[in-house]
C-alpha cells in the first residue's frame, strides 16, 4: 500500500492550476489542458501570484496529508483509547469486519476477570450485538441468586439493589458497567431488553434472595419463622464467605428445610419460586474441579436455554472454561450437545498490566500472565487500547490462544 504522502503527491499532481503569466496560464489535468496567450511583460499581478503560489501549494499539500491521516487512521484500532478515561472507543464497523458476528448464534468471551478493560468491552459488546442483531440473553459467571438481583436492577435502576446484596461483579469499573447497561436497557422495547442469567455456584446473596424475594403481604408460617430469623442473621454476618464450611453448612440446612416445606415456599415466593428453586438446587460448587464445574454449567445452561427457548446468547466466563483444548469446556461441549445447534464464536483475552479479581492482592498490577510477553509484543498495537487477532495467526503459547480470536489489550489506560 502506498504511503499517505505518496497518495497526497499524486493527488496534487492530478489537478493543479499553474499561474505563470510570462509564458502561459495552464489549468486542468496535467497542467496543459487550457492554455492562454503569453504576456510579454510581467504584471504586478504576476509578482503577487508567483510569490504566493508556492506557499499555497505547500498549504494544500499539508492539509491533504492531515485529512488523509484523519480519514485513514480512524479504522486502525478496533478498540481505541479515550484520553484521561477508562472508557473505550469501540469501532463497531471495524469489529464487524474482523469477527463477522452475523455468522454466529453464541458469543463467548473467555475473560481474565480484569476490572478495567473487561467491564468496558462487555458493555460495548452487548450493545453491539443487541442493537444490530437483537441478542438479549447474557450469561455471567454468577449464580441464579445474583442474576435475580442484577435483573431487578436493570428494570428499576435502584442502586441499593447493587449495594445491599453482597453481589459479585461490582469491583473496579463494574459499577459503571451496570449503570451504563441500565441506561441503555431502559430505552429498549421489552422484546429486546437485556436479561442476565447465572449458572455458577451461589454466594452469600442466596440468603438475600430468600429474604427479599418473598411476595408482599404473605405471612411466614410459624414453623418457618426460625428459619427466616436465621437467614436474617446470616445476612448481617459480613464475615460469611462462600468458600467457608459455615456457608456450606447453612446452605445445606436451608436446602433441607426447603425440601420439607416446598408447598409453603411456593406460597411465599409465588412467581419467584422458580428462581428460589434453581438457586437452592444449584449443584455448582466452588469446591468442584474445573471439569466437574464445567459439566454442571452445561447442565444449567441446557435447563435455561430449553426453558426460555433461547437461540442466541452471549456468555462471559473465565477463559479456562471456554478454551478449545478441553473437552469439558462450554464451547466444546455445547458444539457436541443435542440442545443447541447454532455456530459458536469464541474470543479469548491476553493483557498487559492487568489487575485481576483472582489475585489475592487486589492492588497488584501483573505485567503479563502465563509468560506471554513475546506474543503480546508481536501482535499488540501500542496506539490502540486493544486489537483483535485471528487465533490461527497466533502461536499456541498457552490455553489463552485456544479460541477463534484473541483480544490483546492494555488493561490499565495510561492515555
Amino acid at each position: 500500500m502506498l504511503s499517505t504522502s505518496v497518495r497526497a503527491e499524486e493527488y496534487l499532481s492530478t489537478f493543479v492550476c499553474n499561474f505563470n503569466f510570462s509564458f502561459s496560464i495552464g489549468c486542468g489535468y496535467g497542467q496543459t489542458v487550457i492554455k492562454f496567450p503569453a504576456i510579454a511583460k510581467p504584471s504586478p499581478l504576476y509578482d503577487t501570484l508567483n510569490r504566493h503560489s508556492v506557499n499555497l501549494k505547500r498549504l494544500f499539500f499539508f492539509l491533504t496529508i492531515l485529512y488523509s491521516f484523519k480519514a485513514f487512521g480512524q479504522d486502525n484500532c478496533p478498540i481505541d483509547f479515550i484520553p484521561n478515561s477508562n472508557k473505550i472507543l469501540y469501532n463497531q464497523k471495524s469489529i464487524e469486519e474482523i469477527i463477522e458476528p452475523s455468522s454466529y448464534s453464541a458469543f463467548f468471551l473467555g475473560e481474565s476477570h480484569t476490572i478495567n478493560f473487561e467491564p468496558e468491552f462487555k458493555f460495548n459488546f452487548i450493545k453491539h450485538l443487541n442493537s444490530k442483531y437483537g441478542i438479549k440473553d447474557v450469561f455471567f459467571e454468577i449464580g441464579f441468586s445474583a442474576a435475580y438481583f442484577f435483573n431487578r436492577y436493570l428494570l428499576s435502576g435502584d442502586t441499593t439493589i447493587l449495594k445491599n446484596n453482597s453481589l459479585p461483579y461490582l469491583w473496579g469499573h463494574y459499577k459503571e458497567f451496570w449503570n451504563d447497561l441500565y441506561n441503555y436497557n431502559k430505552l429498549l422495547p421489552d422484546s429486546v431488553k437485556i436479561v442476565i442469567y447465572g449458572l455458577d455456584f451461589e454466594r452469600k446473596e442466596i440468603f438475600k434472595l430468600f429474604e427479599k424475594a418473598i411476595q408482599p403481604n404473605v405471612a411466614i408460617p410459624i414453623h418457618l419463622q426460625k428459619t427466616f430469623e436465621d437467614i436474617q442473621t446470616l445476612n448481617r454476618n459480613r464475615n460469611l464467605f462462600f468458600g467457608d464450611k459455615e456457608f456450606k453448612k447453612e446452605v445445606s440446612k436451608l436446602s433441607s428445610t426447603f425440601q420439607t416445606y416446598q408447598n409453603d415456599f411456593k406460597t411465599l415466593y409465588g412467581d419467584n419460586y422458580k428462581i428460589i428453586y434453581n438457586a437452592i438446587s444449584n449443584k455448582a460448587s466452588p469446591n468442584l474441579s474445573l471439569n466437574q464445574r464445567n459439566k454442571i454449567w452445561l447442565e444449567n445452561i441446557k435447563q435455561i436455554i430449553t426453558e426460555k427457548s433461547i437461540t442466541k446468547f452471549i456468555g462471559f466466563f473465565g477463559l479456562a472454561h471456554t478454551r478449545y483444548n478441553n473437552s469439558t469446556s462450554l464451547t466444546v461441549a455445547l458444539k457436541q450437545s443435542d440442545f443447541f445447534n447454532g455456530e459458536i464464536l469464541n474470543i479469548s483475552t491476553i493483557y498487559k498490566d492487568f489487575i485481576s479479581t483472582d489475585n489475592p492482592n487486589p492492588n497488584e498490577v501483573v505485567e503479563y500472565g502465563y509468560k506471554e510477553k513475546s506474543v503480546f509484543d508481536k501482535f499488540y498495537n501500542k496506539n490502540c487500547r486493544a486489537v483483535i487477532i485471528k487465533s490461527s495467526n497466533v502461536p499456541k503459547t498457552s490455553f489463552k490462544t485456544e479460541s477463534d480470536f484473541v483480544i490483546f489489550a492494555k488493561e490499565v489506560s495510561d492515555k
